[in-house]
């Protein structure tokens, strides 16, 4: 087996495990509350809500911004099942764009693809396969996203944040964060 991290977990993890169990509360408890306020707080958010994985998150964030039924959510081939499926899960039918070299979506390909049933956008950053620095550098590490990379994703907000296509983005980066 491949191990893609080490858990670390001591006494404060194992109380906190042990409360929750106790309670008899394993899902939506008083313990989920918190975490909900404690990250609407930190991120500045009015509300957070705490879902089961992250295709429930992207419904949600679908949901949230009104995508349903008629409407149509661009985002890229080169994802897991589950962006598909939360878009369809929605109400709404996905289309899919080219991707350019990075395996990331090509902005030029989107613009081509919004019609007037365009609701969204989800663009998707799974793969890294093009990176700014190569393996043989020293500085280089597994799932280090390209500076090129981090560039089109502020591209991509800026683009969005200006409203210049009329549509909303919505952003669906699996976790590459490693506990130490």
């Amino acid at each position: 087996m491949i191990q893609m991290s080490r858990p670390t977990f001591g006494p404060e993890e194992e109380s906190a495990v042990l409360a929750v169990l106790r309670s008899g509360h394993f899902a939506q408890g008083e313990r989920v509350r918190e975490f909900e306020q404690a990250f609407a707080m930190s991120t500045g958010a009015e509300y957070a809500v705490a879902t089961s994985g992250g295709t429930a998150a992207l419904f949600l964030a679908l949901r949230g911004h009104g995508v349903g039924p008629g409407d149509e959510v661009i985002t890229s081939p080169m994802t897991f099942i589950a962006t598909a499926n939360a878009i369809v899960h929605a109400g709404a039918v996905p289309v899919f764009a080219d991707v350019d070299v990075s395996l990331g979506l090509s902005v030029p390909a989107v613009a081509r693809l919004i019609g007037p049933r365009t609701r969204g956008v989800v663009p998707v950053r799974t793969c890294t396969a093009i990176r700014a620095t190569s393996p043989r550098s020293s500085s280089w590490r597994p799932g280090m996203a390209s500076r090129s990379s981090r560039t089109r994703a502020r591209r991509w907000a800026q683009r969005l944040a200006a409203g210049r296509w009329g549509v909303t983005a919505l952003r669906s980066t699996p976790s590459t964060r490693r506990r130490t």
